[in-house]
């Protein structure tokens, strides 16, 4: 637990031998504060008389339970050697598109226990991950307060669809609205959340079919009128001719 009390959240294996560093990264550039709280970590670079630390070469970042409610743009874009990035456990509504650049070597990325609730373009964009690069990134998103629709399902079909994309704990993530799918998995209903637009775009579809084709026969028929000829004249004369 960190000194806020809080929980750190569910982490997954970061699969890899290498020995991992293992700091707190203060993004504090021009700190209130005259002195560092802690001695400057061995892979950072820290200027105590500008209240600047660098630690371009950080492996994992742990930001959770810290009351984040924004991820500035290029944030981390120096932390190309970045493998784990846990800011769970946050108030965190909003990711841009370019929330992960510059993470070339991101294994791990924990949003849960956030307040993501929508797949809106000004909340979490589908090309906000497409951005990452490695061969396998393990993403969580659970424990954010879903919006389950249509658009959410169509986002994480296609985060599915990305091969180097992992999502752990996809059966954890559940609705919190609409109300009727309040506590709902959302993998036991993302196949029938387009089903009912997809509905109501057919019957829409439909009624609009029936109305042009009623709309023709109409005018035929009071073309008819005008002309004092009944609309099956035509036809009769047509027969008539090839007999």
């Amino acid at each position: 637990r960190n000194p806020r009390g809080r929980s750190q959240g569910p982490t997954t294996p970061l699969g890899h031998s290498q020995m991992h560093t293992h700091c707190l990264f203060w993004i504090c550039v021009l700190f209130a504060s005259a002195e560092f709280p802690q001695p400057c970590p061995k892979v950072c670079l820290c200027k105590e008389e500008a209240r600047f630390v660098n630690c371009s070469g950080l492996q994992v970042l742990l930001l959770c339970g810290n009351d984040i409610a924004e991820v500035e743009r290029g944030a981390f874009q120096s932390l190309e050697r970045l493998q784990k990035l846990d800011i769970s456990g946050n108030m965190i509504t909003v990711l841009g598109s370019s929330f992960s650049a510059g993470l070339s070597s991101l294994l791990e990325l924990s949003l849960s226990h956030n307040r993501i609730q929508h797949n809106c373009i000004e909340r979490i964009r589908f090309k906000t991950f497409l951005t990452l690069q490695t061969a396998g990134t393990h993403i969580l998103l659970s424990d954010n307060p879903w919006f389950c629709d249509c658009d959410l399902q169509r986002v994480f079909s296609k985060l599915h669809s990305v091969r180097r994309l992992v999502l752990d704990r996809y059966e954890n993530i559940t609705c919190t609205e609409p109300a009727v799918l309040r506590n709902i998995p959302l993998a036991s209903v993302d196949t029938q959340l387009c089903a009912a637009e997809m509905a109501t775009v057919l019957i829409i579809t439909i009624t609009a079919l029936v109305s042009v084709v009623a709309a023709i026969v109409m005018a035929e028929r009071n073309r008819r009128r005008r002309t004092g000829k009944h609309w099956s004249e035509d036809n009769e004369l047509s027969y008539s001719i090839h007999w």
